[in-house]
């Protein structure tokens, strides 16, 4: 996905390396990056879940279990 570093709190590139510290200390994951829509920051990607829900729904569907 196209990438758009816009969170006013914390850069990616923090996030990015949160995630590689969970995964060096035996942590399993993905991290997904997603491009905030014009005009919203990447802290309120939260209020787009058309980005988002394609990826919780496939993990949801691996675990076994169903979307709500």
């Amino acid at each position: 996905m196209a990438l758009r570093d816009a969170d006013p709190f914390y850069p990616l590139s923090h996030s990015r390396a949160n995630f590689d510290a969970f995964q060096a200390l035996g942590g399993k994951g993905a991290f997904h990056e997603f491009a905030a829509p014009s005009g919203a920051t990447g802290h309120q990607i939260v209020r787009y879940p058309d980005l988002w829900r394609p990826i919780v729904d496939d993990y949801l569907r691996r675990q076994r279990l169903s979307s709500p």
